[in-house]
């Protein structure tokens, strides 16, 4: 049997560094566009009677009309025998293909700016096709003067009647990983997650592809994803610039969709979880964070909630960013509970390089041997580059089939193939479908879940560590010192609150995100506005005070109101009243406070001065720790001097003076009725 794939437009000069052509990268540079649109083979095993048909088209963008045009095919009839070779091929560097087919004419003249179709016919035994293996072969396009104008490169897998070789094994990790959308757990900062869950957009893609065949996969879920569709589902608020305030949307019915989409094409697939939010492992540690990782595998099993997957992970896994981790950050994984690694065959060399050995093998970390999972790291880059661009779809997996079946055909043992797309994966959703399908039509390929793999028989490879080309990817040490510091004063809000609970946690987690990697503006902006939130949520346990105090006399008292304007948290703190004169003393008061969600307590402080004092007082609410929360206040407390002791002797002396005055009065009146009744008590006498 021949199976091969229809292959996409391809150009005169193929590009030579990447892993899979780009057909029309520089299409307004080619002179002759070739394009190959199909490859047809036999579906079923009929030796060297399978007919091999290729056809396309051929355009003339050289500015002038050419005298002639033929096509023709150029092979070989022995097969690859090793990878290197095939990359060499695919490159266009590969040993020459001596053998030609016969001539197929076009057109006797190819015109400016004209297009003609072409095709070429022939069989597996004309090309001397006999044994199972990939076959190079090449599309040539000549003039009229038989020179060759435009050719390209393509293979050929064939399957003979009989077959003599074991099919190998082969899981895919189906990746549900995202860039991060909320700063706060309660607003988003994007509504790109809306557009990404329709069917034609990437996650939604993703779902619809796996739903639509039967090809098992084991899924890798960012609980942080599962997360935000959920959030979106109920109503959710989006602030679309950092001074914006958030403006209400409501609830998605996309997002529910998607989510019932997923329930369904994952029912009978295995999953793992990330930590939540897929925090960058190697940095956080590298950072003296390695703490927030445990915390991440901590808040994972929201994956498992009954309105998200509704289940628990089949099994517990470590996939690294890049796949790739140093031995501290795999002793904490391991440490966290992770029994199982997924890393890259970049890391993890085999003994021999001369056939591809199976994926399973083992890692030393936490003082013990793990069960390791070595992904294939040139098939993770071949799937991985793009599929949206006019024929990048068929090129690529015409790719991915003479890579499997190579690796099928270096040795005739059975062996075990883990394929890992990046985390974001981003395929033409139709791409991504045919890749699954053509996983189950491969006779050479037998298509298992990862869990039958993780339970083979573990071959010898050796970690070579952690490259320090993956150092320049992670989050960098300024930008997380400064993450480490937010977390801080969040873990320090979360100690003000009744009970005790850090709320942010999951906040913390998005911004220490593997997915900031590249992105160092957009992490930034993120995280200042997480910074942002958590001050305003910080001062919603507030002081409430005028910024002048009168006393008259020695001593008084002052109002200080606690506020906890939170809507949904008790609140419980410390008030410290501190006096910055000597002159004024402040008096014992209740310093704790619990207040209910909107509640207010006024405070009644007793102060006392020695004077006339205008004392500056601070005023400041701390955790019941005793640490700083929110902002302080600061008041003026003025005292005139007028006391007590002042008015009683100013009472005192009011008295007397009262009482000097009514007694002159009194003999004033008897002076006055004397001198009166002088007269006629003398003529009396």
């Amino acid at each position: 049997m021949l199976f091969c794939l229809p292959v996409g437009p391809a150009l005169a000069a193929a590009p030579k560094a990447a892993e899979v052509a780009k057909p029309r990268a520089h299409a307004a540079r080619a002179q002759i566009q070739l394009t190959l649109n199909k490859i047809s083979p036999l579906t079923r095993p009929t030796g060297g009677r399978s007919r091999v048909e290729l056809s396309g088209s051929v355009a003339n963008l050289t500015g002038q009309n050419i005298a002639g045009l033929s096509v023709r095919l150029r092979y070989r009839a022995q097969p690859l025998n090793s990878r290197y070779e095939l990359v060499q091929h695919n490159q266009g560097s590969g040993l020459p293909l001596p053998r030609v087919t016969a001539l197929q004419p076009v057109a006797s003249v190819f015109a400016l700016n004209s297009e003609y179709p072409w095709k070429i016919a022939t069989s597996a035994r004309a090309l001397g096709m006999a044994q199972f293996g990939v076959y190079p072969v090449a599309v040539d396009v000549l003039n009229g003067s038989q020179q060759v104008i435009a050719s390209q490169t393509t293979f050929l897998n064939f399957v003979p009647a009989q077959k003599t070789f074991q099919p190998t094994k082969i899981a895919w990790v189906w990746p549900l990983i995202d860039r991060q959308h909320r700063s706060h757990d309660s607003v988003f900062f994007d509504d790109r997650l809306e557009r990404d869950l329709r069917l034609t957009g990437r996650l939604g893609g993703l779902v619809d592809a796996a739903k639509t065949t039967d090809t098992p996969i084991t899924w890798a879920i960012d609980p942080a994803l599962l997360d935000d569709v959920r959030a979106m589902t109920d109503g959710y608020s989006l602030r679309k610039s950092a001074t914006a305030d958030p403006a209400r949307r409501p609830a998605s019915d996309t997002a529910k969709h998607w989510l019932n989409e997923l329930r369904t094409a994952s029912a009978t697939d295995p999953y793992f979880t990330l930590p939540y939010a897929d925090p960058d492992a190697v940095a956080l540690a590298r950072n003296g964070l390695g703490g927030h990782l445990g915390v991440g595998y901590r808040h994972s099993g929201v994956a498992a909630d009954k309105d998200l997957m509704n289940r628990q992970p089949a099994m517990s896994v470590a996939w690294p960013p890049q796949g790739a981790a140093d031995q501290r950050t795999l002793d904490l994984m391991a440490r966290y509970g992770r029994q199982t690694f997924l890393m890259t065959s970049d890391v993890l060399i085999p003994p021999s390089r001369i056939f591809t050995p199976s994926a399973t093998t083992a890692l030393h970390a936490d003082d013990k041997n793990r069960t390791t999972i070595a992904y294939d790291s040139t098939l993770s880059k071949i799937v991985s580059a793009d599929s949206r661009s006019p024929g990048a779809a068929t090129l690529t997996a015409q790719r991915f089939l003479a890579e499997t079946a190579m690796i099928t055909a270096e040795v005739p043992t059975a062996r075990t193939l883990v394929v890992v797309p990046n985390r974001g994966w981003n395929p033409d959703p139709a791409f991504a479908r045919q890749l699954l399908e053509y996983t189950a039509q491969a006779d050479w390929l037998t298509e298992v879940p990862l869990d039958q793999i993780v339970r083979a028989k573990q071959q010898p490879r050796t970690f070579i560590g952690y490259h320090p080309v993956y150092e320049n990817y992670e989050l960098g040490a300024t930008y997380l010192r400064e993450v480490r510091a937010l977390a801080s004063r969040a873990r320090l809000f979360s100690t003000a609150l009744q009970p005790p609970v850090n709320s942010h946690e999951q906040a913390m987690l998005r911004i220490e995100s593997a997915a900031w990697r590249g992105r160092p503006g957009s992490a930034r902006t993120a995280r200042q506005q997480l910074a942002t939130e958590l001050d305003d949520e910080i001062e919603n346990i507030r002081l409430v005070t005028t910024t002048r105090y009168t006393v008259a006399g020695k001593s008084g008292h002052l109002l200080i109101t606690v506020a906890n304007d939170l809507i949904d948290q008790t609140a419980k703190v410390r008030l410290r009243v501190t006096s910055r004169n000597p002159g004024l003393k402040i008096g014992d008061y209740q310093t704790i406070r619990t207040l209910r969600p909107g509640e207010k307590d006024t405070v009644r402080i007793v102060v006392q001065a020695s004077g006339n004092v205008n004392a500056p007082v601070d005023l400041e609410l701390l955790t019941p720790q005793g640490r700083k929360l929110g902002t302080p206040a600061s008041i003026t407390v003025r005292t005139t001097g007028y006391g007590r002791d002042a008015l009683l002797i100013t009472g005192g002396a009011l008295a007397v003076l009262f009482v000097g005055v009514g007694t002159r009065a009194v003999r004033a009146r008897r002076r006055v009725a004397a001198q009166s009744a002088g007269p006629e008590a003398g003529a009396e006498d």
